[in-house]
């Protein structure tokens, strides 16, 4: 399972989980495009990319929540919601 991206750009420009580096003076990351795109797509953070984040926190901490359930509960950050 994969997350389905619809690049929106919600969750670059209004996520708690942007590292604070990569924000800009109003909170957006400063890599989205104008075409919500990622202009560091292959370099960026694990934050950043859902399936390897999750693959990442599961093995550390014990997730209990599922791949589904975890992709379900990042989509509030999409212009779609859950």
């Amino acid at each position: 399972m994969k997350y389905d991206c619809k690049k929106c750009g919600e969750c670059c420009r209004k996520s708690e989980n942007i590292p604070p580096d990569l924000k800009d003076e109003n909170g957006v990351c400063k890599h989205l495009t104008k075409d919500n795109l990622c202009a560091i797509y292959k370099e960026r953070p694990l934050v950043c990319n859902l399936d390897k984040f999750y693959d990442y926190m599961a093995a550390r901490y014990n997730m209990t929540e599922t791949k589904e359930e975890f992709f379900k509960r990042n989509k509030k950050y999409c212009k779609e919601g859950v």
